[in-house]
C-alpha cells in the first residue's frame, strides 16, 4: 500500500539541527499531532507545531523500570493550521 505524504516547509526539527527552511515530505500516519502556533509570531514564522511517532521505538536500558521509549520527532512548519488538517482529511 502506497503511503501518503503531505509536503512541507519545515524551520524547525529536533533530530535535524541545520538551520534555515527546507521542504520535506511526512507520512501522514506518522503525525501524532499537530498545533496551530500562528499567533505567537516567532521569528521563524512557523505556524504549525507538528509530533510525530518514529518508527523506531527502543528499550531504555538506563531505566530500571526498562520501559521502552517511544520515539518521536517535533518539527514546526510554515503551513497552516487548515492546510494540514484538510491534507490529513484527504490522508484517510
Amino acid at each position: 500500500m502506497l503511503e501518503r505524504f503531505l509536503e512541507v516547509t519545515i524551520v524547525w526539527d529536533s533530530t535535524d539541527p541545520e538551520p534555515g527552511p527546507r521542504r520535506g515530505s511526512l507520512r501522514a500516519d506518522q503525525i501524532t499531532s499537530f498545533v496551530d502556533v500562528s499567533a505567537r509570531r516567532d521569528a521563524l514564522g512557523s505556524q504549525v507545531h507538528l509530533v510525530l511517532a518514529q518508527p523506531h521505538d527502543y528499550v531504555n536500558e538506563e531505566d530500571d523500570a526498562g520501559g521502552v521509549v517511544r520515539a518521536q520527532r517535533e518539527l514546526y512548519v510554515l503551513e497552516s493550521y487548515d492546510m494540514i488538517r484538510e491534507e490529513l482529511r484527504a490522508a484517510k
